[in-house]
């Protein structure tokens, strides 16, 4: 596939594992980097160009402490550590159509939608 993976992938993905995915489909004044819950993680759409063009992937924020983040990234690098600026730069690198994408992953139990 082309575009890789859609949010209906995700969605079916993450079905199968008994985990809920929400999408945040509008982006309000709050931040989205700072953690719901330790039992929800956020997912986000990040980009890195290559060749003159971008890469897109999906990946996970496990842990904040203070500027400096811990994302699973298992298309890219692994487990990666980056400071705001660098995830905030990423982040808007991976904009589809001028939108950014922003979700939530959980157990069906404790995941609940975004709400800014």
């Amino acid at each position: 596939m082309r575009e890789g993976l859609r949010d209906s992938d995700l969605r079916v993905l993450s079905e199968a594992a008994g985990l809920s995915l929400y999408r945040a489909t509008k982006l309000g004044d709050f931040d989205p980097f700072e953690p719901i819950s330790d039992r929800i993680l956020t997912m986000l759409r990040v980009g890195a160009t290559h060749a003159g063009q971008v890469q897109r992937r999906f990946v996970l924020l496990l842990d904040r402490r203070g500027d400096r983040f811990t994302l699973a990234d298992p298309g890219g690098q692994g487990l990666v550590t980056m400071t705001r600026r660098m995830l905030d730069a990423a982040w808007k690198n991976g904009t589809s159509k001028g939108a950014l994408w922003l979700g939530t992953l959980g157990r069906h139990l404790d995941c609940a939608p975004i709400v800014p």
